[in-house]
């Protein structure tokens, strides 16, 4: 869970709308965060409406790393798995979590 302060801006048209918004994470993450995007507007019934467009998210490299990130650790026992799954493989046999570490 993370929490971000932040704002944006849009612009709206008839047909037509853009956003933008920059946020700054204060809990759970301390990283700048940004969404993007663009929407073409049609309105088949008045009470009808379809947005079609574009969105993007761009994320500081503090965001990436706790939400995609990997420890040294992690990519180390990572790298084991996949060696004890290659010679099992090889050798047609089973392969045991103490194997793993």
């Amino acid at each position: 869970m993370s929490v971000e302060l932040g704002g944006g801006v849009e612009y709206r048209a008839r047909n037509f709308s853009a956003f933008a918004d920059v946020r700054y994470g204060v809990l759970g993450h301390q990283s700048l965060v940004a969404d993007f995007g663009a929407d073409l507007i049609f309105q088949p019934a008045p009470d009808v409406t379809f947005r079609v467009g574009p969105r993007g998210l761009w994320g500081s490299q503090g965001y990436a790393g706790t939400y995609f990130g990997v420890t040294p650790a992690e990519a180390a026992k990572t790298n084991r798995l996949i060696d004890a799954l290659y010679l099992s493989a090889r050798e047609n046999r089973e392969v045991r979590v103490s194997e793993i570490g």
